[in-house]
């Protein structure tokens, strides 16, 4: 098989690749201002060939006591600290079908120092296999990790800076673009037919 027949076809094997690689919980949006009242959606897919039936999502200290969006079909359980912040919140009584994902909304408000939040998730699947979002950053089952900045930088970002997302995916894209243009040499190069 020539060479430009077979690049195509690696193309597709690392979309789908990066497709697998970010089906994980992820709390949106990613970056949010100090202080600010914000609105949050859960992304659940299900990665098994399963339906998922409750996702628990522990909630960082610093963030304020959170509302949430009632959801069809689904029930939902909140857990708050000593203080009357919540601390988790388990959305049950619902599905998510294998290869389908769903959203859960919530609005909390913002910590007013910057840094990091970090929001372990735990989806629990219809044979009761639990799959844990906890880990680090960088591990294969990360917890999902909302940045709070404060006003000045966020306007910097909006008026010259750049979002460039997770490194895995500047990765691809990077890997992506690397075949696409080896795929236009071979084509170049292809003598010319009949």
């Amino acid at each position: 098989m020539k060479h430009w027949k077979i690049a195509p076809l690696v193309v597709i094997a690392i979309v789908a690749l990066v497709g697998v690689a970010k089906a994980h919980v992820v709390v949106f949006p990613k970056e949010i201002t100090v202080g600010g009242f914000e609105e949050f959606h859960v992304r659940v897919p299900s990665e098994k060939e399963e339906a998922t039936t409750k996702v628990r999502l522990e909630f960082p200290a610093g963030l304020g006591s959170a509302r949430f969006k009632p959801k069809a079909g689904w029930n939902y359980e909140v857990e708050k600290d000593a203080a009357g912040n919540t601390a988790a919140v388990t959305w049950s009584g619902g599905q998510i079908g294998p290869q389908q994902y769903d959203v859960f909304d919530f609005t909390a408000r913002a910590p007013k120092t910057p840094g990091p939040l970090s929001f372990k998730a735990y989806q629990t699947y219809a044979s009761g296999t639990v799959v844990a979002w906890d880990g680090a950053v960088g591990t294969k089952t990360p917890a999902s990790v909302v940045q709070v900045r404060d006003s000045a930088s966020m306007k910097g970002a909006a008026s010259g800076g750049a979002a460039f997302g997770p490194p895995w995916l500047n990765i691809a894209a990077l890997a992506i673009a690397v075949i696409a243009l080896a795929i236009a040499i071979l084509r170049s190069r292809a003598p010319a037919r009949g």
